[in-house]
């Protein structure tokens, strides 16, 4: 049954160019996450006043052009708040070129870079977005979303590395 699943959720992933890409903003080509014991985390902290979403812009070669905000999503975090969030150490990451049915499954690991953005939760607008750092050169990062973010200006950030923050 879970062969099934995962079957049927590679095949369904698709994109519409015939270059190798990320399908639609709202959807996801990451086929799998994996965690080691003690992952690098990244503390999110939100000053704005509304739900902002975390995602992740993956350093995978050869590069793929990625939906919206990314492709992996790390989570939510409220308004004026903060959280910790557990980075993958891997990510499985499947493409398919719809006009040729090339498929092919790319591995990112957190030895590689990531950009983390932060999208308006209610209109998945793109709001902040940091530069792209390497999970793995510190235990822990810290980034904050300002309140001043807008739509119309997406404000560019620097992730910094920090202590190791509890999941």
């Amino acid at each position: 049954m879970r062969t099934a699943i995962l079957a049927l959720a590679l095949a369904t992933v698709g994109c519409s160019s015939t270059a190798p890409r990320a399908t639609s903003p709202g959807s996801s080509n990451v086929v799998a996450e994996r965690f080691s014991a003690a992952p690098s985390t990244i503390l999110v902290t939100n000053a704005a006043t509304i739900q902002l979403l975390a995602k992740a812009y993956l350093s995978v070669s050869p590069p793929l052009p990625q939906p919206l905000g990314g492709m992996l999503v790390l989570g939510s975090v409220g308004p004026s708040a903060s959280d910790c969030i557990a980075i993958p150490d891997t990510v499985l990451v499947f493409v398919t070129n719809v006009t040729t049915g090339h498929r092919d499954t790319m591995v990112w690991t957190s030895a590689r870079g990531l950009a983390v953005s932060a999208l308006d939760s209610a209109t998945v607008t793109e709001r902040a977005q940091s530069q792209s750092f390497v999970p793995s050169a510190a235990a822990g990062w810290s980034i904050t979303f300002p309140s001043s973010s807008s739509p119309s200006q997406v404000s560019e950030l620097t992730a910094a590395p920090a202590a190791r923050c509890v999941p």
